[in-house]
């Protein structure tokens, strides 16, 4: 039976020894890195209720036994995968927030998406993400030039296009830098820089996103050349994206927010070894993520998002599997957490709302609490409404970022 320190019982508190003080100045340079798990992954099967008996009656082909679990304390267990993430929670920088849902909630995955990078209600979806609304709220005009959003995709996601200011996706840095500054795109940039504003609308609109985006990537390109973290990351997808994650932060103070994707959680048929294979990738990567971080003295101005666009059923299906299912658990990273290790008790599977895990804690009041909190912007005029906040960060004092 895989076991780590003694710790305390309670469920609602981090272990004693994992506690910190509260009061602690929050850094005045803050980052936000989000990470998602696409596909809807499974929060029992990644923290195991193992007091509940519920877990194993509905779960008989696919629970995690005891004797394969890391114990957390006498409620919950890892997913023996979670090495990685397993330290990081007995280093007392993970906080991990369980019945994390939305009210009418869907079980497609695009639908359930759509709700969460917008902050929607799932009835009527807006055109910008919540945090493509964070970059409208935050980035004036001399901002053109300054990559505040990164995504590490092909494709930039809805929660990072705002209406006036959207984030920047690329898969590769230098690739991207190599075609901006390709002759042909190179040449726009000249003539826009020569001429200056176009009488013609679109025209001037084409010249000035073309020549703003050269001068903002070549301004990170330049910075990025000098860090190198080549051999300290799992050679995995993920691992390869949070290097690169790692090195724009060590590289480059003026992007706040950071996202990557995992996946997929989908996992319909023969569950146990794909979770398994997927959760070890997660944590791995995090995990030297968050050393590189720490060795450089900047983990303390990161903090760490981690969501799924929803959980799966709590009983599995006929093929040693799971189906969409609606409540899961969060997981917040940071230095800078006020209460880590487990933030709130699992609900009784006991008392399930049509096979499901019923939510508590509105994804919104988190967004809330990080953008007031961590990122140190009103909320609801980016959440279009009022969300109570939760008690997640030590020393919440009001700084300008």
């Amino acid at each position: 039976m895989a076991k780590r320190n003694q710790v305390s019982s309670s469920t609602n508190n981090a272990p004693e020894f994992l506690k910190q003080s509260v009061g602690q100045i929050l850094p005045a340079h803050r980052k936000l890195v989000v990470i998602q798990l696409s596909g809807g992954n499974d929060g029992l099967n990644t923290i195991i209720p193992h007091r509940q008996d519920s877990y194993y009656k509905n779960r008989p082909n696919i629970n995690i036994p005891k004797k394969d679990m890391l114990f957390l304390n006498s409620e919950y267990g890892f997913n023996s995968a979670l090495t990685g993430l397993s330290d990081l929670f007995f280093d007392g920088h993970l906080s991990i927030i369980n019945n994390v849902g939305y009210p009418n909630p869907t079980r497609s995955h695009f639908s359930s998406l759509d709700v969460w990078h917008t902050a929607g209600d799932g009835k009527n979806i807006p055109m910008t993400g919540w945090l493509g609304r964070y970059l409208d709220a935050t980035s004036t005009k001399g901002d053109q030039f300054k990559l505040k959003a990164i995504e590490i995709n092909d494709t930039l996601s809805l929660a990072l296009k705002g209406e006036s200011y959207k984030g920047v996706s690329f898969e590769n840095l230098e690739e991207l830098y190599t075609e901006l500054n390709s002759n042909k795109v190179s040449s726009f940039s000249r003539h826009y820089e020569k001429k200056g504003p176009l009488q013609h609308e679109i025209l001037d609109y084409i010249y000035q996103t073309i020549y703003n985006g050269q001068q903002a990537v070549k301004n990170i390109y330049e910075a990025n050349k000098k860090i190198n973290l080549k051999g300290q990351f799992p050679k995995t997808g993920l691992g390869a994206d949070l290097s690169t994650v790692a090195e724009l932060i060590l590289s480059d103070d003026e992007t706040q927010v950071f996202y990557v994707s995992h996946g997929t959680f989908d996992t319909h048929v023969n569950q146990v070894r794909q979770h398994s294979k997927l959760l070890k990738t997660f944590g791995d990567a995090v995990k030297a993520f968050v050393g590189v971080l720490k060795q450089h003295h900047k983990f303390e101005e990161v903090c760490i998002m981690v969501f799924s666009e929803f959980g799966r059923r709590v009983q599995e299906n006929g093929s040693k599997g799971t189906d969409h299912g609606k409540g899961n658990n969060l997981f917040l990273l940071s230095p800078n957490l006020r209460q880590p290790g487990v933030y709130n008790p699992l609900l009784s599977m006991e008392k399930l709302l049509d096979g499901d895990l019923r939510f508590e804690i509105d994804f919104r009041q988190v967004y809330a609490t990080i953008l007031e909190d961590w990122l140190n912007t009103p909320a609801s005029p980016i959440l279009h409404r009022e969300f109570e906040k939760l008690s997640l960060f030590k020393g919440r004092e009001s700084l300008q970022v």
